[in-house]
């Protein structure tokens, strides 16, 4: 039996504030600061105005970064959340000033250069400002917003899922879905997941409602800005457009053949026949065994040895146990459901975990995670301008599972036996399935979800189904289970939560399966790397990306080289 690790981890907020009243009075100090640049006795210049612009803004991430991590330990804690929102407000008006002096500067002057990308971007979202008469409409949205998301929440609570015993521990099918999927016990993964999926197929009325309503209201803002629809906004927030959007789905689609094979290869299907409870369990004879985090560090630092000194020493420095920069609990409790780095200016950036079940699966979510943390401790190491801490989330999602994919693969080379090498095997193309197959396939569905929703055709459970039973024999060659069985769209938490966020894995995983190749390939690709993570996100992502391909991108000729990756690890496995 494997027995979970019964660890947690606390950062202490007061690292970025010594008490809640030392908080408030920065908080006023940076309001007064700004109203003083932004007034109409300032007689500041350009180039002065934005850089107090730019330290206000890093000062105001302080901020953020401290009640993000409160909200976040307690997410029941409404004020804490309210004042987190209220921060939020606060720094996007200081960053959209700054931008707004870079957008004003003259031809020529120089400070302003380096800030080129901020006024691009500026420029494309003023490009569709809400309408003054839509203002109102806009808050009634954001208000209908939170009531369906809270829906959401209340549906997928762990508490109302049942559970079943382990060796007299009781585990619950959804707060813990992971860890039992991975039991060495195939009737108690059986049982596990037919509470889980019968639960779920209870829940697809309500989280139909929930999920139309969301992409409902979101398709009208995004058509009282000017947008075709939702998707046309969400794209061109992530620097894309529907057409690369198209090309990268059907660049993967076009490759069916591969996910076809892995998926016989591997004798289950998500969803409907074979026995999906079998994905992720380890072969007959062998255990996983439950890791502590000191554990996970040292094969973290391991793993990442192919990007630099300073990426090991810094991945070593987020997961370090007695380094107090991680937050975690081994139970959910009243925590928020996620996982998340968080970087501050003037602090060393932190790991938060809501749940740390001690699997394989948690294990790789800390290791993602806390790439995001190195990332972000890299930045503040290097001086970047805290008004390039953050870019397209599909760039910032691709250096993570980078990290991710290393973490598998020592995982591999670690194994002491057969039967361990075959398990991190799986894991390891189970993860690059994800990320290119499965991926194109969500990406593709949530946008004929919102399609539908926008013209009409989508307008419940039946509806979504039959949209899901569509994307899956387009990207598997068939659809295998019954009618109205699949939960696809309903247990897509990013679906409610953060609508068309997961196209911006089906472009990270495009991405980082490549620099994994060329990261064992390309003497070169280190220091590259880690030039190109130190800077920030302060150019168009493609830019970015290119420079550390060293060759222009093209979305269907990557599809096509990482397929080939993908397949030569379908073929180790075929002849493990």
């Amino acid at each position: 039996m494997r027995v979970p690790i019964r660890e947690s981890q606390s950062v202490d907020q007061a690292r970025y504030f010594a008490t809640p009243a030392d908080e408030l009075a920065s908080r006023a100090a940076i309001k007064r600061r700004f109203d003083l640049v932004e007034g109409k006795g300032n007689v500041l210049n350009g180039e002065d105005t934005f850089h107090n612009l730019e330290s206000l803004f890093g000062d105001c991430l302080d901020h953020y970064a401290y009640y993000e991590l409160i909200a976040s330990r307690s997410a029941g804690d409404r004020v804490a959340s309210a004042a987190r929102d209220d921060v939020e407000d606060l720094c996007g008006d200081i960053a959209g000033a700054a931008k707004n002096q870079v957008r004003a500067a003259s031809e020529g002057e120089r400070w302003a250069e380096p800030y080129a990308y901020l006024a691009v971007r500026s420029a494309r979202a003023a490009a569709h400002p809400l309408p003054v008469d839509a203002k109102p409409l806009a808050a009634s949205v954001d208000t209908a917003l939170d009531r369906f998301e809270h829906a959401h929440r209340l549906a997928m609570q762990g508490a109302g899922f049942p559970t079943v015993q382990n060796g007299g521990v009781p585990l619950n099918v959804s707060d813990d879905f992971h860890t039992l999927m991975a039991m060495p016990d195939e009737a108690l993964r059986k049982q596990a997941w037919v509470l889980h999926h019968s639960a779920m197929l209870q829940r697809k009325p309500a989280l139909a409602d929930a999920l139309i309503g969301i992409a409902s209201l979101r398709d009208g803002l995004a058509v009282s800005r000017g947008y075709a629809d939702a998707a046309e906004q969400a794209y061109s927030g992530m620097g894309l457009d529907r057409q690369e959007v198209d090309a990268a789905i059907h660049a993967l689609q076009s490759h069916a053949t591969s996910f076809a094979g892995y998926q016989s290869l591997s004798g289950i299907h998500p969803e409907g026949d074979g026995s999906p409870w079998n994905a992720e369990a380890a072969p007959a004879g062998y255990t996983p065994v439950a890791m502590p985090m000191e554990n996970v560090r040292q094969i973290a630092m391991r793993a990442v040895a192919r990007l630099g000194g300073e990426h090991v020493a810094q991945i070593g420095g987020v997961l370090d146990p007695s380094g107090g920069r991680m937050d975690f609990a081994s139970e959910l409790g009243g925590r928020k459901r996620d996982a998340f780095s968080i970087t501050a200016p003037h602090s060393t950036s932190v790991l938060y975990v809501g749940h740390r079940r001690g699997d394989t699966e948690s294990d790789v979510e800390v290791v993602h995670e806390g790439a995001h943390a190195v990332h972000g401790q890299l930045m503040n190491t290097h001086g970047t301008s805290p008004l390039f801490r953050h870019g397209a989330s599909w760039l910032e999602e691709t250096f993570a599972i980078l990290d991710e994919f290393l973490y598998r693969e020592q995982l591999i080379t670690d194994a002491k036996t057969v039967d361990a090498k075959e398990y991190f095997q799986r894991g390891l193309l189970r993860d690059m399935a994800l990320q290119l197959f499965i991926s194109a396939e969500e990406a593709q569905l949530e946008a004929a979800i919102h399609s539908g929703v926008h013209d009409g055709s989508v307008r419940g459970a039946d509806d979504l189904d039959a949209l899901v039973v569509q994307m899956r024999t387009l990207h598997e060659g068939g659809f295998h289970g019954q009618a109205g069985q699949d939960t696809t769209w309903a247990g897509k938490r990013l679906f409610y939560q953060d609508p068309f966020y997961l196209t911006n894995y089906l472009f990270a995983g495009l991405v980082a399966v490549k620099l994994y190749a060329l990261s064992s390939e390309d003497p070169g690709f280190a220091d590259r790397y880690a030039q190109v993570q130190a800077r920030g996100f302060d150019r168009e992502p493609r830019v970015v990306v290119e420079e550390l391909l060293g060759a222009p991108l093209d979305w269907a000729e990557l599809a096509s080289d990482d397929v080939a990756v993908f397949d030569a690890h379908v073929a180790l496995l075929r002849n493990h």
